[in-house]
This record gives structure tokens, sequence and C-alpha cells, in this order.
């Protein structure tokens, strides 16, 4: 119960990387794709990311 409190009140940060994707061109930084703590995944230069973009692809 106090886990799912934190991660709404956070927004699911922090997130678990889960790998690399590529390197932003604008930038210069690394791109992760993670999972935050709400089950949801994103795309993302870290695991507090404000700006993030959602994942299309889940995992296998």
């Amino acid at each position: 119960m106090m886990k799912k409190t934190f991660f709404t009140i956070t927004g699911g940060r922090p997130m678990k990387e889960i790998e690399f994707y590529f390197n932003d061109k604008t930038t210069n930084l690394p791109v992760y794709r993670f999972q935050d703590g709400l089950g949801r995944y994103w795309m993302a230069h870290n695991r507090w990311a404000k700006h993030r973009i959602p994942s299309i692809n889940k995992l296998p």
C-alpha cells in the first residue's frame, strides 16, 4: 500500500532501467527504456526524468 502511494505521488519514479535504446542526436545523451513503479514503459535519459516519452513496445 505504501509503495503504490509513493509511486503515485512521484509519478512512477524512480524507474527501473531495462535497456539502452539510442543516443539522442539533439542532446547527445543516451536514451534508455524504463519501467516505472506503476508498470508503464517509458523512454528517458535517466530514472528520475521529468520529460519522458511512452514506449509502445512491451517486454516479451
